[in-house]
């Protein structure tokens, strides 16, 4: 292990990943890319009649507030990573989120086989009964870790734990 990685996973308190990947597959984040260029192009071609608009402080608040809305689901998309180890699962990213593995309840894949590169696989995860969270997989070692848990209640290929629902 090198020594950067070894003082990430000290610094950060957690055991050496077992799969870590994009939260986003490329063709996900290209299409993310894409659109918000077009959503530029559109601005840009209609500044001109944003300017001249009279606009309240409600509209520009509002506009604010989308607009960072944007900007968060943008980097969401281009910047998360998913990582799973032995004691949790966590992804980075503006919603950062981590759920420990004895805190797991109960454990469903949602996925659409053959179009995972366009409808991103989660994995839900639920910690009681109104608690849990959902991660997504980028890449074929994530599916793959994501798919072991589920049929298996870990990535071990050990019986299912607590509750396990399988693939969906």
């Amino acid at each position: 292990m090198s020594a950067a990685m070894s003082a990430r996973s000290d610094k950060a308190g957690t055991a050496p990943p077992i799969a870590e990947g994009p939260a986003y597959p490329l063709p996900a984040r290209v299409a993310a890319a894409a659109l918000m260029a077009a959503l530029a192009g559109s601005v840009v071609q209609a500044w001109p009649l944003l300017q001249a608009a009279d606009w309240t402080r409600a509209q520009l608040l509002f506009a604010g507030v989308a607009l960072l809305a944007l900007g968060l689901g943008f980097a969401s998309v281009m910047c998360s990573r998913t990582r799973i180890d032995e004691e949790a699962i966590a992804r980075t990213g503006p919603w950062p989120r981590r759920l420990r593995w004895d805190q797991v309840q109960r454990i469903k894949l949602v996925r659409v086989p053959g179009l995972e590169l366009i409808v991103v696989p989660r994995l839900v995860l639920r910690s009681g009964a109104l608690q849990g969270a959902a991660f997504t997989a980028g890449d074929a070692a994530l599916r793959e870790a994501f798919r072991r848990i589920a049929l298996h209640g870990s990535w071990r290929g050990e019986a299912p734990a607590r509750g396990g629902d399988g693939v969906g």
